[in-house]
């Protein structure tokens, strides 16, 4: 019954087998364009949230580099400084051993 329902001419002269083919055809190729375009879709919404993480690493390293300068100016300040501040840094980052090296920094009492 299907097998003479699909030799049958339908619309146009054309047998049926060859409509149901070209539908089918027109199903697939519409398929494939609508996964084209979600995936599409997809991978800029991916994209966009990456450049939002991009955005924040890039302000954070920034925010870094300027503690980094502060910390910089502040030691720089530290040695251009009196003496009494280059005394108690260097008793800061003496061992047990080393403190009679800061000897040379102790300011002198007037």
């Amino acid at each position: 019954m299907i097998a003479a329902w699909l030799a049958a001419e339908g619309l146009l002269g054309i047998k049926n087998k060859w409509w149901i083919l070209g539908l089918a055809l027109i199903l697939a190729i519409s398929a494939t364009v609508i996964t084209i375009a979600d995936n599409r879709d997809k991978r800029l919404i991916e994209t966009a949230q990456e450049g939002g993480e991009t955005k924040a690493v890039v302000e954070g390293q920034r925010d870094i580099l300027n503690q980094v300068e502060r910390a910089n100016n502040a030691e720089q300040e530290i040695q251009r400084s009196g003496d009494v501040a280059r005394y108690d840094r260097c008793l800061l980052n003496a061992t047990d051993d080393t403190r009679a090296n800061c000897e040379r920094f102790r300011p002198v009492s007037d």
